[in-house]
């Protein structure tokens, strides 16, 4: 399959590639700077196969939702998140709305949404709502990438084409890779 005029394989090769020297920065830049400011920040990546309604073209701009398209997606973390130790992998659940400024194309899209994450603990699994704002653009290769910031996780996004390419069908559906740092935030009672 192609995505915007690459290979799905290159697309998929190239997005690992990124997530994987990202993913060593993300772990390194926040341990370098903890001596100074404490404990090393928590660190999450994850992944989710997400439907976009009405879809997205080149040219023709629409507003909608983004929601998962299949199974929750899955996240692991390098630590404590928000208090809380994982007895395992988190579970995530999206749900985006783009398009409310102005209609977006695959050119360029603006979005707000919350992501659940169902943290594993002894004492049973905890949802934490992550309430965000991501804007993401095509790089040159055509993957599409961005950064997101919410109340309790921020960092960088990438989208591989599943359903759809932008060019000679609308993008439906699509895999959503992240990796961001989490911020702890008061807990109450």
């Amino acid at each position: 399959m192609r995505a915007w005029g690459v290979e799905e394989d290159a697309v998929t090769r190239c997005g690992v590639a990124v997530l994987a020297a990202l993913a060593l920065l993300g772990c390194a830049m926040p341990a370098a700077t903890a001596h100074a400011a404490g404990p090393p920040a928590t660190v999450c990546s994850g992944r989710e196969i997400l439907r976009v309604t009405p879809g997205l073209s080149l040219t023709a701009g629409t507003s909608g939702s983004i929601r998962r398209a299949a199974d929750q997606g899955t996240e692991e973390c390098t630590g404590p998140v928000d208090g809380l130790s994982p007895t395992g992998g988190l579970r995530t659940a999206h749900s985006v709305l783009y398009g409310s400024l102005r209609p977006d194309t695959c050119t360029g899209i603006e979005a707000s949404g919350a992501a659940i994450h169902s943290v594993p603990t002894p004492a049973g699994t905890v949802d934490l709502v992550n309430h965000f704002t991501a804007t993401f653009h095509p790089l040159s290769d055509g993957v599409m990438s961005g950064s997101f910031s919410g109340d309790r996780l921020s960092g960088r996004f990438w989208l591989r084409p599943v359903e759809g390419d932008c060019v000679t069908s609308p993008l439906s559906v699509f895999e959503g890779m992240w990796i961001g740092t989490w911020h702890d935030t008061p807990r109450s009672g």
